[in-house]
């Protein structure tokens, strides 16, 4: 798709979130989603305006590091997943369904830190991804921070470590 259809897109689904469609979607969903309805959390801005800029870049440089239509597969199943994280940003149960789609970030990052010939510019791309990673870390680990559930991702417990 052009870069024009991708940007109107993304800027629908922002539209959408605005206007909180989501518990309307949610409502008219067959079956017992309708419970989802009351569990509306306020999503970090921060975590949306991230996510959306991470996938405007790759739909700009998409010419440079799309070599083959798997490629561009990927790069669509992962914009799907901005579209549901957008649109639904403050319903956390129906948002974890757009972290399936954020699992091609694993291929498509390389593939565009590498696209890039100069490599002083590569070194500088490689270090904006590992701070776009970080920052949607330092995000989760604030918000678990401020959560008041029993279970937390800090501290972390596993077999070795126990309370």
């Amino acid at each position: 798709y052009s870069i024009t259809i991708y940007l109107i897109l993304l800027s629908f689904s922002i539209f959408l979130y605005k206007i909180n469609i989501a518990p309307i979607l949610i409502s008219l969903a067959p079956g017992k989603f309708d419970v989802y309805v009351e569990f509306i959390q306020n999503t970090s801005l921060i975590k949306i305006v991230v996510y959306n800029l991470f996938i405007v870049v790759l739909i700009i440089f998409q010419k440079q590091y799309i070599k083959a239509k798997s490629d561009l597969i990927l790069l669509n199943f992962l914009f799907i997943g901005v579209l549901i994280l957008n649109i639904f940003a403050d319903f956390i149960p129906v948002t974890r369904l757009s972290y399936y789609f954020f699992i091609f970030q694993i291929i498509l990052v390389p593939k565009f830190i590498y696209s890039f010939k100069d490599n002083n510019f590569k070194v500088i791309v490689l270090f904006l991804s590992l701070l776009y990673y970080i920052l949607i870390f330092l995000n989760a680990l604030y918000v678990d921070s401020l959560s008041d559930s029993k279970y937390t991702m800090t501290p972390y417990q596993n077999y070795f470590f126990k309370d």
